[in-house]
């Protein structure tokens, strides 16, 4: 799993491993948040998984996964929801888990033929009363496993006070667009499913009389608009509008049924927008 994994405590519950029927269990699905230092990804995570802010800030050095069940009106009612935090997405140094620290690390999908075949050989069988129970078991400091079957979401998370996170965001954009656009050895799209990305405008209250904060997040929204994506801005001190934020994630995750049961073969038609990001970049500020 990595150097930490926290577990929201849940009821028993069976988790799901791409079956369609409700009684195999229930659907697990990733969310994962990439960003700056600084820019507030712990802290959103802990705000909905835990409900708690930390008060000390704490650099993220190794990828960290968090899980939480929620409970849903509609089909699928019960969700297991796999929330992985990322280190500064600029860090370009140094290696966790054996890897090179790249926040490209975080950008695959796990869509191709490859990693959908290592997902499929996973460890079956276990407890049903137990969530992890068809899991192996962490190897801490030694990998990195997600338990998900690819990345489903991404929240791209940025201090909307700060010039340098809100581009960096915009950056982080263009790569999943042109990782998602590349073909793969059979000039097939590697892509066939496209994940809901959402612009996370954070901080907003850290000093709301800032001309360059609302500069930022008309800039941010104005490139969200044109790149068919959602924008959202929030504190991570409100604990309800982070609660609806990753509502609203987990929801449009639940509408694109290819990304968490993989054995369905529909191609999604969601657009993420039109043209390369690159364009819009040198006319924002």
């Amino acid at each position: 799993f990595g150097s930490s994994v926290h577990v929201c405590p849940v009821t028993p519950l069976r988790v799901m491993w791409g079956a369609a029927e409700e009684e195999e269990g229930i659907p697990m699905f990733r969310i994962t948040l990439l960003g700056m230092r600084d820019s507030g990804k712990t802290s959103l995570i802990n705000a909905f998984v835990n409900k708690v802010v930390p008060e000390v800030y704490t650099s993220t050095d190794e990828p960290q996964l968090y899980y939480k069940l929620i409970r849903r009106d509609h089909p699928p009612h019960d969700v297991l929801v796999e929330i992985e935090d990322t280190y500064d997405s600029l860090r370009n140094e140094g290696t966790v888990f054996g890897e090179k620290c790249d926040v490209k690390n975080f950008l695959d999908l796990g869509q191709h033929k490859k990693a959908r075949q290592a997902w499929a050989n996973r460890k079956v069988g276990g407890d049903p009363k137990w969530p992890f129970s068809s899991c192996d078991a962490p190897n801490f400091g030694v990998s990195y496993k997600p338990l998900s079957c690819g990345r489903m979401a991404f929240l791209i998370v940025f201090d909307a006070n700060d010039l340098d996170s809100c581009q960096e965001a915009l950056n982080l954009h263009m790569f999943l667009k042109d990782d998602w656009t590349k073909k793969d050895i059979d000039d097939q799209p590697r892509v066939s499913f496209m994940p809901h990305v959402v612009l996370v405008a954070n901080k907003f209250d850290k000093d709301p009389g800032n001309e360059k904060l609302h500069v930022n997040l008309r800039q941010t929204k104005f490139y969200a608009k044109e790149q068919q994506i959602d924008h959202y801005t929030i504190s991570s001190g409100d604990l309800q509008s982070v609660e609806n934020l990753f509502q609203i994630t987990i929801d449009n995750i639940a509408t694109r049924t290819q990304l968490w049961q993989p054995d369905q073969q529909k191609v999604d038609d969601t657009d993420q927008g039109t043209g390369p990001a690159k364009a819009w970049l040198s006319g924002l500020w």
